[in-house]
């Protein structure tokens, strides 16, 4: 039940907050790509450290994947 609750006020909130925030967005789109970039990067970073440590552990696939995207979101 909260699950469905938790994504909906996500959603709104940022749905809130890009439309309060649409001006800056738009008259500095230099900013965006600025934080933007980082984050990209700390996301891919993330992910090939836990790859290459599921890989060196020599865990199977099926356990292996679902690892990999629960340590990069608890990086994050």
């Amino acid at each position: 039940m909260f699950d469905s609750v938790t994504t909906i006020g996500l959603l709104l909130t940022l749905v809130m907050i890009f439309s309060f925030q649409g001006n800056t967005i738009l008259e500095k789109p230099l900013h965006i790509v600025l934080i933007a970039v980082p984050l990209i990067l700390q996301t891919f970073l993330i992910f090939a450290i836990a790859y290459i440590a599921c890989r060196v552990l020599k865990l199977p696939y099926k356990i292996a994947a679902p690892r990999r995207n629960d340590l990069c979101f608890q990086l994050l």
